[in-house]
């Protein structure tokens, strides 16, 4: 698809501070107008004013941060420290570091549950997800998913934790309740999924298929544990392919 293609106009620039070394994660919060940036480079995150087009602030000593997710109705933000096995909580009125909490080896994408107040890190290397309290940073469990995982997604509807599985090359399907695996669901065709889309208006769900990988890969159906072919890049998510759902479902 040709980039004049799209409906997309560039509305402005902005300079970043200490813009050497690579960015990751970013989340924003749309009615602040906040967007929050891991400066993974840098160790630290970056809070921008995109109404404005100013930076406001930037917290630093989060070492090798990777994720990172806004929660406005918590007033917070949370990221991943990676280089020291923590996730940080972050006041987003005032940028202090509330709290830190030890994660797995290698934390890095973040999901929140809505019901029970919890952040969710996938510890990449560990192969385990931390659940943490939102509030406390208490610790209230770990769950071991046999191999490195990538990113969670949380779905309000079904009630469910999705984490991309790498090292087993599936989707793990979580209890959030009870912190047990209660289906894998496996991605064929699909070289270490990694990353996760979830289009919740259209119960879409979409799998980046490998780190450096240049195709994505719509997850198979409960019943029958199949996928469709795999879509060269994001942007080629519009017309849909057959199949792509979530949760998965018989297709007539």
């Amino acid at each position: 698809m040709r980039s004049d293609a799209l409906p997309l106009r560039q509305v402005g620039q902005l300079d970043l501070p200490d813009a050497a070394g690579r960015f990751d994660y970013m989340s924003l919060d749309a009615g602040s107008g906040l967007l929050w940036l891991a400066h993974m480079g840098a160790g630290a995150v970056v809070e921008v004013d995109i109404r404005s087009h100013r930076v406001v602030r930037t917290i630093s000593d989060l070492p090798d941060v990777h994720g990172v997710l806004a929660i406005p109705q918590r007033r917070r933000t949370y990221a991943t420290a990676t280089g020291r096995n923590q996730l940080a909580a972050i006041d987003s009125e005032t940028g202090a570091i509330v709290w830190t909490t030890p994660t797995g080896d290698y934390p890095d994408g973040l999901a929140y549950d809505s019901r029970r107040a919890a952040v969710w890190t996938t510890d990449q290397r560990a192969g385990t997800e931390t659940v943490v309290d939102a509030d406390t940073g208490t610790v209230r469990g770990t769950v071991s998913l046999g191999g490195e995982v990538g990113n969670v997604v949380y779905d309000a509807d079904a009630d469910r934790m999705v984490v991309a599985v790498q090292g087993k090359g599936d989707l793990a399907v979580i209890d959030p309740a009870t912190l047990a695996v209660t289906d894998r669901i496996p991605v064929p065709g699909c070289a270490g999924p990694h990353g996760q889309a979830l289009d919740a208006a259209d119960q879409l769900m979409f799998v980046g298929c490998g780190v450096w990988s240049r195709s994505i890969s719509p997850i198979g159906m409960w019943s029958t544990r199949t996928a469709s072919a795999k879509l060269p890049m994001c942007w080629s998510m519009t017309p849909r392919p057959s199949g792509c759902m979530w949760p998965p479902r018989a297709v007539g």
